[in-house]
């Protein structure tokens, strides 16, 4: 059976991969500012080696109506609540590059959260083959002994045949 794979992790790849092609071969220490498996696998799979530290921010208080700016401002946030955190003053001193970023679905022209619960997960997969949802995702690059950063947006549209209700069932189990 091929399923596509989940629409919030084609702009992240689109995004990380961008950067990670523009980065120099002698790179300084990498800090991803992100808990997501996607990111981290994306990293690994593109042979840079990091550490991970997750920023304590509260998205949902962050809100944009333009998605491009949401994902980007959530990015740039997330950069700062790591450089002014408890690890800051050393990430600064090790010359480290943080690298967050963001993505949101954007669905028969609503913004989509994460699922709150199952049924609003299977109504969100469900709309996928009647509207193709499109993913937003920004990455944001900060060298933190400077403060200057990097920042791209990417957008994926993905376009689903009908999805099999045990297809649904799977994705709802993740």
């Amino acid at each position: 059976e091929n399923v596509a794979p989940p629409p919030m992790g084609v702009a992240a790849i689109c995004a990380m991969t961008s950067l990670a092609l523009t980065l120099p071969s002698n790179l300084p220490k990498i800090v991803l500012g992100s808990g997501s498996r996607t990111r981290r696998d994306i990293l690994t799979a593109l042979g840079v080696k990091f550490d991970v530290c997750k920023p304590d921010i509260d998205e949902k208080a962050i809100r944009h109506p333009d998605v491009e700016t949401l994902v980007l401002t959530l990015g740039r946030a997330k950069a700062t609540a790591l450089l002014e955190g408890e690890s800051g003053a050393q990430l600064k001193r090790e010359g480290a590059w943080v690298l967050t970023g963001d993505q949101v679905v954007v669905c028969d022209g609503k913004m989509l959260e994460k699922p709150e619960d199952e049924q609003e997960a299977r109504s969100f997969i469900g709309a996928y083959s009647k509207h193709p949802p499109s993913t937003v995702g920004s990455a944001v690059l900060t060298d933190a002994s400077t403060g200057q950063q990097w920042e791209t947006v990417f957008k994926a549209t993905v376009h689903f045949d009908p999805i099999p209700e045990q297809t649904v069932n799977r994705l709802v189990e993740e």
